[in-house]
């Protein structure tokens, strides 16, 4: 049969065994919550890196104000000029396209 002086002991251990565990614990999610808010930056620079890269590319319909890729939606009409136009995917309006430098594109603004 145990002893009260035992019985103390062994829980006096087993809640300095519980205090380390949930220090470590802690520890641990602070470690992951650091870790998660460097993704997060890291994946907020890439998200800002590639929509640097294809915002160029991104027009607003000067109709309806829809947002749309125009490589995926260019058609190409000739004209006097060679002007390629996109159709915008909502309400199907017909945009005039101009080139810019470095290859950028926009809608000419009528």
């Amino acid at each position: 049969m145990m002893s009260d002086s035992n019985a103390k002991q062994l829980l006096h251990a087993s809640q300095d065994s519980i205090d380390k565990t949930s220090q470590d614990l802690q520890e641990q999610l602070r470690q992951m919550q650091s870790q998660l808010r460097q993704l997060e930056k890291t994946v907020s620079a890439l998200e800002a890196k590639l929509q640097s890269l294809t915002g160029r590319y991104v027009a607003v319909c000067t109709n309806c104000r829809t947002s749309f890729d125009m490589l995926a939606h260019h058609y190409s009409i000739g004209l006097f000029d060679n002007l390629v136009y996109v159709k915008c995917p909502k309400c199907h309006r017909t945009l005039p396209v101009k080139g810019g430098g470095g290859g950028e594109i926009k809608i000419v603004e009528e």
